[in-house]
């Protein structure tokens, strides 16, 4: 209920009017000056004030003054007998809800009444929609990071293959999802999802689904009999569930197979990078929700690492991109058959900025999975694999990893070649944290240390936004203050420090630095 508060200095006025709300069922009270308002304002109590202009003291205009610096939510109403321009003119700037003129009758006084009534609910209902809206927002903020923690992470796995995805939900949390199962040391199950509809519903299934998933993937190497028993158990632990297209497979490293069960979703393709054949994983049967008992089938085929396997949800091919054309299959085939020589997040990235741009907009969730191998020359007997997050802290620690592990491949390198390499080397990724990646932290960056006989190589990649190596020639710097130059002194120093250095740059796909440094010959020779 409404508290209002009547200023008028004329008692018979203040007296009717206060009779009045009250007659109307609403809390009023009475005073006849600006100073008398002031103590009662404190507890936030008071929600309309109606005051005349013209009051012993502080005016109306002064406490209408005071009310908008200190108490921003209080509904104003003036009254005035003395109408002019300037004066309605000053109270409307000042923010007043409305103004009675005197002489007025209770009819009058009564529409200007109820009309700041009115108001003050709907602002009431508002405030609470919002504090109801902030606490729904939470509460998707908590589902998205769960469901951010039940997705799979980028990276190499103990299978020597590489795990890219592209993931974008079409509202904050999704119904897509894709997973990685480790089964055995040469076995391990994949799987990526789309679960009818979106938003919370859509990710709540997804997340049955995949705890389902993963726990019967420990009892089969069946593909088709565990998405039968994972429809089994979405039928059996909800009523009407949506539906749920699935796909998954398993790949047996130690026999070179593949084989899947693809209960209704889009089909992944199968790409070898010798031959340019691409296979589009079919087999299987219908989407899984609705009905027990489906008779699904599987299909083994030969696997190894010449093979891209790339897995996409339908929302990929529902972009509708700037040449007004939906992306299709076929389409699909084509770009996976260009990024032959690209892998991880290179080719992810070269897929979705063919088909996508900043007008683009994600009518339905996308998400993209990538699997290939980790490619490097590994005929020399010594590499190490490093990576490691974007963010200052973990530099130290990489720095002091790979120093451990060049003094034990080297271990009569000397102090002034260590400082040489750490200084080329920490050069190139600070350029990559401020550059490559903007200082977003959520980034990786790869090293990979090759021990030749007499040589060290290092290897620096990022998958960040590249640049143009035109627009860097190489400076000359002829004394100390030109090294505060910024421009190319990155490129400058990693030559200067090291015996060889190559540097290629793809805007939109990242940088790789190839670094050597000739050092003494290594124990294991």
């Amino acid at each position: 209920m409404a508290r209002i508060l009547v200023v008028e200095d004329e008692r018979d006025i203040r007296e009717n009017l206060t009779e009045f709300i009250r007659y109307k069922g609403y809390d009023c009270i009475g005073v006849d000056s600006g100073e008398e308002t002031l103590p009662l304002l404190g507890n936030d109590d008071i929600d309309i004030i109606m005051t005349d202009l013209l009051l012993p003291g502080m005016t109306g205009i002064e406490l209408v003054r005071h009310l908008r610096k200190e108490y921003k939510n209080i509904i104003v109403i003036i009254i005035t007998g003395n109408p002019t321009i300037n004066t309605a003119v000053s109270a409307l700037r000042l923010g007043v809800f409305d103004y009675l003129i005197k002489p007025f009758s209770l009819d009058e006084f009564n529409i200007v009444l109820n009309r700041a009534t009115r108001f003050l609910n709907l602002q009431e209902e508002k405030n609470s929609l919002q504090k109801s809206l902030r606490t729904l927002e939470h509460e998707i903020l908590l589902a998205q990071t769960i469901q951010d923690s039940l997705l799979m992470k980028k990276g190499e796995t103990e299978y020597n293959l590489n795990f890219s995805h592209f993931y974008r939900p079409a509202h904050m949390v999704g119904g897509d999802f894709f997973d990685y199962i480790p089964i055995d040391d040469n076995i391990f199950g994949i799987a990526i999802g789309d679960v009818a509809g979106k938003g919370v519903p859509a990710a709540f299934l997804m997340a049955i689904t995949k705890i389902l998933l993963r726990r019967e993937a420990q009892y089969s190497l069946s593909p088709r009999e565990i998405l039968q028993t994972v429809n089994n158990q979405i039928n059996s632990n909800l009523s009407n569930p949506s539906l749920v297209t699935l796909f998954y497979c398993i790949i047996d490293q130690k026999k070179g197979t593949l084989t899947y069960c693809n209960a209704g979703h889009e089909p992944p393709l199968l790409y070898n990078k010798k031959t340019g054949q691409c296979v589009e994983l079919f087999t299987g049967g219908v989407f899984l929700g609705p009905r027990l008992d489906l008779e699904l089938s599987e299909e083994q085929l030969p696997f190894s690492n010449n093979n891209k396997l790339l897995f996409y949800t339908d929302g990929l091919l529902d972009i509708d991109n700037t040449r007004n054309m939906f992306v299709t299959i076929d389409m699909l085939k084509d770009t996976l058959a260009e990024t032959t020589a690209l892998h991880g997040d290179a080719c992810i990235n070269y897929i979705i900025n063919k088909y996508s741009s900043s007008s683009v907009t994600f009518s339905d969730d996308v998400t993209l999975l990538l699997v290939d191998d980790i490619v490097f020359d590994t005929t020399d007997t010594g590499k190490y694999v490093l990576r490691f997050p974007n963010f200052n802290s973990s530099f130290s620690d990489i720095r002091c990893r790979m120093q451990d592990i060049i003094i034990a491949e080297y271990p009569d390198v000397s102090d002034d070649a260590i400082g040489d390499i750490f200084a080329a080397f920490e050069d190139a990724i600070s350029n990559i944290a401020l550059h490559a990646y903007e200082e977003n932290d959520r980034q990786m960056i790869h090293v990979f240390l090759t021990f030749h006989k007499d040589e060290l190589t290092i290897d620096i990649r990022d998958f960040g936004k590249g640049f143009n190596l035109e627009a860097y020639k190489e400076p000359l710097f002829h004394s100390e203050p030109e090294l505060l130059k910024t421009n190319g002194r990155g490129i400058f120093l990693m030559k200067m420090y090291m015996d060889n250095f190559t540097i290629h740059s793809t805007l939109g796909l990242g940088t790789e630095l190839c670094m050597k440094k000739r050092l003494s010959t290594r124990t294991k020779y």
